[in-house]
């Protein structure tokens, strides 16, 4: 913990060079490999409300400020994320949600191949056709956009 400390309060050292009084407490222990501290001190620079950030200390050494608690609980998220599977992924989506891509899939997948196709055959790919991938993928696309 000596080291901690040490590593830690130059980090505060290097954002605040008038830090002095430095509180520190650790949050969480042993999480997704790191470990999380609150650090807080007293300064000339800085007002009261912002002088303290939290402190990721991953088991490598890596040492990573924040000065809001979502940015680090994000961190830690965006962590845990980079370690789930595929299929992990996969069963966050509902049944609609995957057989909606597979239809979108399916019919990109037809449109380009009878795009292909239409180089040497011009009625392989028919206007009606067209119109209805534009549909199908107008909406697939559409029902995904952020709503305003």
């Amino acid at each position: 913990m000596p080291e901690v400390k040490e590593a830690i309060e130059a980090a505060i050292k290097a954002e605040d060079s008038s830090a002095n009084d430095i509180y520190l407490s650790k949050v969480v222990s042993d999480f997704v490999e790191s470990d999380v501290y609150y650090a807080s001190w007293k300064s000339t620079k800085l007002p009261e409300n912002e002088s303290f950030f939290y402190v990721l200390l991953t088991k490598d050494g890596n040492l990573r400020t924040y000065d809001d608690g979502v940015l680090a609980i994000e961190k830690l998220k965006d962590i845990l994320d980079s370690r789930r599977s595929f299929w992990q992924r996969l069963r966050e989506f509902s049944l609609v949600e995957v057989m909606g891509a597979v239809i979108a899939l399916c019919v990109t997948a037809l449109f380009i191949y009878l795009s292909i196709e239409g180089i040497s055959n011009p009625d392989a790919l028919s206007k009606e056709f067209t119109g209805i991938f534009g549909i199908i993928v107008g909406y697939y696309f559409g029902k995904n956009m952020p709503s305003k």
